[in-house]
């Protein structure tokens, strides 16, 4: 089966799909050979149960990073295929958003 056979079969729900990343459990990354995870403040972000959710705090506070993973969540658990599926991320303007919230 080629690589677009099965991504067809994926979406037509044919293949059962898996998340590539665990969006449940708190992330820890490696950089330079030192563990990473979230700090206080973003913690009690991704533990919120609130509907909407604002991240407002200074510059470099890890707003971009928790806002990301917090996305993946929130798609993971919300989107299906047969329905339209809207989610929203938003900036000061589109520069800070192409250095922080795109790929």
């Amino acid at each position: 089966m080629s690589r677009l056979d099965e991504m067809i079969a994926r979406a037509e729900g044919q293949i059962p799909t898996k998340p590539q990343v665990d969006a449940e459990a708190i992330p820890v990354w490696e950089e330079d050979g030192q563990k990473w995870t979230f700090h206080e403040f973003q913690v009690k972000a991704w533990k919120s149960l609130v509907r909407f959710l604002f991240l407002v705090a200074g510059h470099q506070s890890g707003k971009s990073l928790v806002g990301a993973y917090l996305l993946l969540r929130e798609i993971q658990r919300t989107a299906t295929i047969s329905d339209r599926n809207d989610y929203l991320i938003v900036g000061p303007d589109t520069e800070l958003l192409k250095k922080s919230a795109l790929p």
